[in-house]
């Protein structure tokens, strides 16, 4: 069963858990999109890359690596030469 935003929103307007849920997760994905613009400002790839490994690596292990790739926003030539450097840590 798929839920659309607007039919949620409506709902939301009834109930006001649903407002504060909303409310919530729209604070929690803007603030997850202006951290990850400041790493993309402020850190190498490398740096981005170890601290992905740190926070999820089993999914970083298992996720093909151009998707790493590009989630990181460098070639999937640059992450592998990123990955040998740091192969103790795979």
């Amino acid at each position: 069963m798929k839920v659309y935003k607007d039919q949620f929103e409506q709902v939301a307007k009834k109930e006001g858990v649903y407002h504060d849920f909303l409310l919530y997760m729209y604070n929690t994905y803007i603030e997850t999109l202006v951290l990850r613009s400041i790493d993309f400002r402020v850190e190498t790839a490398e740096t981005r890359y170890l601290k992905l490994l740190t926070i999820q690596p089993d999914e970083v292990r298992s996720i093909p690596l151009q998707y790493v790739a590009s989630y990181l926003g460098i070639s999937k030539e640059r992450l592998s030469r990123i990955r040998k450097k740091h192969s103790e840590l795979i």
